[in-house]
């Protein structure tokens, strides 16, 4: 019995240390795959955010190559009074119809009166001042690069939007005003839902100094809107500690939501914003997680195998010790059975081998 439980134990012990290694081994492609599932992740998120980064600076840049040509336009029509202006109103709202992007565009003369300007056609006393405009106040100054303003709410409309100026002046350099184009926030926001980032996952433009232009999926309640500059500390941490990078890759949770996210944080070449993508951990394992699913198929019948297999070889083993104790007895009872008639024979009985051994006396 002793040597049963010995063998049971070798044979039970054995399928432990096969399901071990089978179970180890598929951990080690688990584990492998969820670490290239991380980076593909990872490389994922970045090629989206250069994409979207491209792209919304693309918008940006057919926006200036628009305000050049009302600049050009403008200065070449202005002596035209008020007939030219008139054509160039029905021009630009042309223009303006021919880009997604941008819901309106304007001339403001050198004293911030909007002198011209597709959102509306009312009579000149009618339309806003725009001398105290941000925008309008460093093309005054003498900014000559492509101006960024806002996010903000332009007078004519409540509706958040980016302005982008240019100024415009003579060939002496004397200022004769600013060529605006306003770009409503709703509008980048319908580029950025057309991102798959999963369903947890985030796009956001933030401008310079962190500030929301956009974010899809929006978030409701205080400090979540435009503008707002509610960002995580990990990001700040970084930007303290690696300041001068035009890209930051970090994992962190939300402080709006509470998801834990890895983010890619991509500044744009030559625009004063930096574009956000973020996708939820949670959303990471689809493949290795299906993975798992039919390792575990695989696993648990192989496992269950091991030790059916197991039992059975020792019950086998078992079969075969009995069988040959059987026989083992039936030999004894035999050989005393011989022994006892040979015994009450008158006679000498024995034998010898070849070797003339004696092998049996009576």
């Amino acid at each position: 019995m002793t040597g049963a439980v010995r063998r049971w134990s070798l044979h039970f012990a054995v399928a432990w240390v096969a399901t071990a290694v089978l179970v180890a081994l598929c951990a080690f492609v688990l584990w492998n795959q969820r670490q290239e599932s991380r980076r593909l992740s990872e490389v994922t998120l970045r090629n989206s955010a250069v994409l979207l980064a491209e792209q919304t600076e693309h918008a940006f840049d057919q926006a200036d190559a628009l305000l050049r040509s009302i600049s050009y336009r403008y200065s070449h029509a202005s002596s035209g009074g008020e007939p030219g202006l008139a054509r160039l109103t029905d021009e630009f709202r042309n223009d303006v119809a021919a880009n997604p992007f941008i819901k309106r565009i304007g001339i403001i003369d050198r004293d911030g009166d909007n002198l011209l300007n597709t959102g509306f056609a009312g009579a000149a006393a009618q339309r806003p001042d725009a001398s105290e405009r941000g925008y309008f106040r460093r093309a005054k100054a003498g900014e000559k690069a492509l101006i960024f303003d806002g996010p903000l709410q332009p007078k004519l409309s409540p509706e958040w939007s980016l302005i982008l100026a240019r100024r415009i002046e003579r060939a002496d350099g004397e200022f004769l005003g600013v060529a605006f184009a306003t770009i409503p926030v709703a509008a980048t926001g319908e580029l950025f839902a057309k991102v798959d980032v999963g369903p947890a996952g985030i796009v956001n433009l933030r401008t310079a100094d962190l500030a929301q232009v956009v974010r899809v999926p929006a978030v409701e309640g205080a400090n979540t809107g435009v503008g707002n500059r509610n960002v995580s500390q990990a990001i700040r941490d970084l930007m303290r500690e690696r300041p001068g990078l035009d890209r930051y890759v970090y994992r962190t949770v939300a402080p709006l939501d509470g998801i834990e996210r890895l983010y890619t944080y991509q500044k744009l070449r030559h625009s004063p914003f930096w574009m956000t993508v973020g996708q939820a951990t949670d959303d990471f394992g689809g493949a290795w997680q299906r993975t798992a699913a039919s390792l575990l198929l695989v696993v648990v019948p192989v496992s269950l195998f091991f030790f059916w297999g197991s039992r059975r070889l020792e019950r086998e083993n078992q079969r075969l010790e009995q069988g040959i104790a059987g026989r083992t007895r039936d030999l004894a009872r035999s050989e005393r059975f011989f022994r006892g008639l040979t015994d009450t024979l008158p006679s000498l009985i024995g034998y010898w081998d070849d070797g003339l051994r004696n092998r049996f006396a009576n």
